[in-house]
This record gives structure tokens, sequence and C-alpha cells, in this order.
């Protein structure tokens, strides 16, 4: 062996007995995408304190909502000219393009 080389060994889960394996011996086996000790061992466990019985202490965050655009009056179409008909309808459709926008 190399210096190069560490010196960690997995349990082998596969093979009967479970003996301990060298990992280079682990990085060519073929079941080391589904092998449990082999995974841990390249992406270990994020170190939580998260106990379920506590989780209904922990607070919880809002989500963030865009703030809604303040609403066209309500105008019967009878009372307007057609001037205002006209402003109306350019600012529905400015509305309606802010929210093809945002979908």
């Amino acid at each position: 062996m190399s210096e190069d080389k560490t010196d960690t060994y997995l349990v082998c889960t596969r093979r009967k007995g479970q003996p301990k394996k060298h990992i280079d011996v682990c990085h060519k086996c073929r079941w080391r995408v589904s092998c449990k000790p082999f995974q841990e061992h390249c992406q270990p466990k994020l170190p939580l304190d998260y106990a379920p019985e506590r989780a209904a202490e922990m607070p919880v965050v809002p989500e963030a909502t865009p703030p809604k655009p303040p609403l066209a009056p309500a105008v019967p179409a009878s009372s307007l000219s057609n001037d205002g008909i006209k402003t109306l309808l350019r600012d529905i459709r400015r509305e309606l393009e802010a929210i093809r926008r945002l979908c």
C-alpha cells in the first residue's frame, strides 16, 4: 500500500460474516451506489439537534409573500366616458401583463 491512502475500513453488509473492507475495495465494488456504509462514508450526515418532541416549540417562519397591488376601483361602465373606458382598459391590460410576467 502507498502512504497516500487512508486506513479507512468499512463493514461490508453484502458479504457473509460482514467483514471489514478497505475503502479502496469499496470504491471498486459494484454495489457502492446502494451500499449504506459506503454512502454514509462519502456523505456523512449533518449533526442536527432535532428532537420530534421539541418540534412544537420551534418557531415557524412565515413564507415571504409579495405585496399585493392595489385593486382598481369598481366603477360602472355606464358612468364612464369614452376616455374613461379607454384608460380603464389600458389599466386592465397593464395589470394583466404584470400577472403574465409573474407566471
